[in-house]
């Protein structure tokens, strides 16, 4: 993970196949570490890791 949102370098492609089907639905991730929030539970570390994707589209192989 990056150390902040602002300082992604890179992106993740993900595809995953939908079972049953020739569909490979195709999206794109990236995460970054951050102080944990106020609304946090407080058995969690003072860093966390948050994660985002985005849907880029649908595949037919």
């Amino acid at each position: 993970p990056a150390p902040s949102p602002d300082d992604i370098d890179g992106k993740a492609t993900l595809r995953l196949r939908e079972r049953g089907t020739d569909r490979v639905h195709v999206y794109e991730g990236w995460a970054w570490t951050e102080e944990k929030g106020d609304d946090d539970p407080e058995w969690m570390d003072d860093y966390v890791t948050r994660a985002n994707v985005s849907k880029q589209g649908i595949e037919h192989r």
